[in-house]
């Protein structure tokens, strides 16, 4: 096991200890990948909170921004903390009052302070807008009259506004009147002795809003009814400024610009803050505003995981899709030790530890230089392409490896091929040799003639034959 331990943690760097994975079960792979998930969201997490202290600190007029809308002076808003809400003397809204701007403003900076509670209705206005380009507004009465042609050139609009909407007894009893008239058995459903007077009066609107007008999910995608404090977000937001400070009772969201152009968003939630903030100091005001950051870790955590999660099928794709090239290069290039697609397989798994530790620690770095928006596309980006590197490495080596073999078995063979070239001509050589030696034997001459050793070859013949014929 110890061993199989080293092999797991070596084999990023080491091509004979990646080797060895393939050989092994999918221990490697499985807890690669769960110790990859684990090193991403911590990344992820780093870089979407540390680099904030760090641009914070680094620009000057937000930091005077935040400092004038809390520090204590005759001007300002006179903001107080206790039992973790925020409330203030007066409404502040620099975009739209010049008073406000010229106490507030800084460097194009925007403020506004509304501390009314986060459960405030907005009295919203319901409106019909031509969808010609020609920007023709009716009203919803207006809208009733119109031929079903004619309505298919309107399209239904709401305009928040920063008026709180109330809900009075006759308001309730207004919406009642109507729900009992169109939507009996839905209001009849509202339980009205289980309910606070002011529950009840909540179920009803709601009810009403939902059946009277059309859907309003453009405008609140949870489902509720218009809220006040979404008059700034669809109102400024929403619209594309930057460089602003919002403070709400419970939240402090904010943007600002740092001295590289980066815009920066960032939002805090003082409901889990502590102790006592006097705001008499620009101190005890910049603290506030980054113990409120600090408070949203928990919240940031749960972002990250949820992305981390979202992402998932990529992750797990990124080794089954790099093992498959990898085990078709191998293929095609003839490695020798190439065991098949699933032994590759748990060979690329065997990097993705490092590869998420690589790419977390690059991410981080990258955040201070980066939108947080960009940070998870940077961190799966710089994922995938550590362990393609790292793959390609392995490839281009065996390739080399590979070729060199190739090059030394064919000198090999061609050794071996001319050593038996040889020896046939030798073997050839030398019956051609013994056959030049019968050739030229002496009993013959070169001439044809017949020589002295031939006379004495065949005179015993030639003797015996005179004898007979005497």
């Amino acid at each position: 096991m110890k061993g199989k331990a080293g092999t797991f943690f070596k084999a990023f760097f080491s091509d004979a200890e990646a080797k060895q994975l393939m050989e092994q079960g999918y221990i490697a792979p499985v807890l690669g990948l769960l110790l990859a998930l684990v090193l991403l969201f911590a990344g992820a997490f780093a870089a979407d909170n540390v680099p904030m202290f760090a641009h914070y600190n680094a620009t000057t007029e937000f930091r005077q921004t935040v400092q004038n809308a809390f520090v204590h002076s005759n001007e300002n808003a006179g903001l107080t903390f206790s039992d973790g809400k925020l409330s203030s003397s007066r409404i502040v809204d620099t975009y739209k009052n010049e008073a406000d701007a010229d106490v507030y403003g800084l460097g194009g900076y925007n403020v506004v302070i509304d501390t009314r509670p986060a459960t405030a209705l907005d009295d919203f206005e319901a409106y019909y807008l031509s969808n010609d380009g020609q920007g023709r507004e009716i009203t919803m009465d207006e809208y009733t009259t119109l031929s079903d042609v004619a309505k298919y050139n309107f399209d239904f609009k709401i305009r928040y506004t920063d008026r709180e909407l109330v809900l009075t007894d006759e308001r309730v009893a207004t919406y009642e009147a109507w729900l009992d008239e169109n939507k009996a058995d839905k209001l009849a459903e509202i339980d009205k002795g289980a309910l606070s007077e002011q529950e009840y009066a909540l179920q009803v609107y709601t009810l009403y809003v939902k059946s009277y007008y059309p859907d309003l999910s453009e405008y609140e995608p949870t489902g509720s009814v218009p809220m006040l404090r979404n008059y700034y977000y669809n109102n400024y937001v929403r619209a594309g400024v930057t460089k602003y400070l919002f403070v709400f009772d419970d939240t402090v969201i904010g943007c600002f610009k740092t001295k590289g152009g980066q815009t920066i968003n960032f939002y805090g939630y003082t409901g889990g803050l502590d102790g006592d903030y006097d705001f008499e100091s620009a101190s005890a005001a910049e603290k506030f505003v980054l113990d409120s950051f600090n408070a949203t870790a928990g919240l940031s955590a749960y972002m990250c995981l949820m992305n981390i999660l979202r992402t998932l099928p990529f992750v797990v794709a990124i080794p089954f899709v790099l093992a498959l090239l990898a085990y078709s290069v191998l293929k095609i290039i003839g490695a020798e030790w190439n065991m098949g697609y699933m032994a590759t397989l748990r060979l690329v798994g065997g990097y993705q530890w490092m590869g998420a530790l690589i790419a977390a620690i690059c991410t981080f770095l990258l955040s201070f230089a980066i939108p947080r928006g960009n940070v998870l596309v940077a961190l799966l980006v710089i994922y995938f392409v550590v362990l393609l590197v790292r793959a390609a490495v392995l490839l281009i080596k065996e390739k080399l490896v590979t070729d060199k073999l190739k090059k030394a078995m064919a000198s090999e063979n061609n050794e071996a091929a001319a050593l038996q070239v040889s020896e046939s001509y030798q073997r050839v050589f030398s019956d051609e040799t013994q056959d030049e030696e019968d050739i030229s034997d002496p009993a013959f001459s070169e001439s044809g003639e017949v020589g002295a050793s031939y006379d004495e070859a065949v005179a015993p013949s030639k003797k015996i034959s005179e004898e007979e014929e005497k």
